[in-house]
């Protein structure tokens, strides 16, 4: 979700998404999955409600766009990590929305999923 975020047990469908090699290289294609995008919440990084993002799984380090979970919520968003204070920044690229703090207690429910290394958009 590009958004508010979705329950991961909603859409527990998958398929096959064929995409060229190069599109995904250097990384292996086991280590690539897709996700449909749900919300406009990263509308600022042209990231639109049905796109599809792809994350490398073996990518979780640093600051950039991820796939992540909190809870049981899979999301799409920008994500900031301040180990010194503890504390992970969750943005939208969406003014509508607001930057969301996490720390304390809060950090034992996040994860981050994968890097987002490309997108398909439909015209």
């Amino acid at each position: 979700a590009a958004g508010r975020g979705v329950e991961i047990d909603d859409y527990p469908e998958s398929e096959l998404l064929s995409v060229p090699r190069s599109f995904i290289a250097p990384r292996r294609p086991e280590r690539v999955l897709a996700l449909s995008v749900r919300g406009d919440s990263m509308t600022g990084i042209g990231l639109d409600d049905g796109d599809i993002v792809l994350f490398a799984t073996d990518d979780r380090s640093g600051d950039g766009i991820h796939v992540v979970s909190i809870g049981s919520r899979l999301l799409v968003k920008r994500v900031h990590l301040d180990p010194a204070a503890r504390r992970v920044e969750i943005i939208s690229e969406n003014p509508s929305y607001g930057v969301r703090v996490l720390e304390g207690p809060e950090l034992d429910e996040f994860r981050i999923e994968g890097r987002v290394i490309g997108s398909l958009h439909r015209y």
